[in-house]
């Protein structure tokens, strides 16, 4: 596994200070969210805000993509009150809280771009 921990080190460029995204994709059962898992306990220590959301896809069918966008702002912020409205308000607020921060989130299981 550690070959494959060191093989996402070079797309992920954590040292600079510009937007990435990186995503694995496979057959179920073939180790991506324990790479995924091992990388972000290595590597979350280097960010001011961070987040691991497991079963996305399922979990914005059960509970509804808002509410998924809420617990997200609410773990990477560390703030368990946070109240932010309808969306044209949380995306204001999103860009006021993070866009200057150095920010580390890994969605697993997104089965839908939306």
């Amino acid at each position: 596994m550690d070959s494959h921990i060191k093989a996402m080190d070079s797309p992920l460029c954590i040292g600079l200070d510009n937007v990435r995204s990186v995503g694995t994709w496979g057959m179920g059962g073939i180790g991506k969210i324990t790479i995924a898992r091992a990388i972000y306990e290595k590597i979350y220590t280097q960010f001011e805000g961070c987040c691991f959301v497991a079963n996305v896809g399922e979990g914005s069918q059960k509970r509804g993509l808002d509410n998924l966008q809420v617990e997200l702002l609410s773990n990477t912020l560390k703030d368990g009150n946070l109240n932010v409205g309808i969306s044209n308000t949380r995306i204001n607020f999103v860009k006021d809280r993070l866009h200057s921060k150095k920010i580390l989130i890994v969605l697993d299981d997104v089965d839908n771009m939306e």
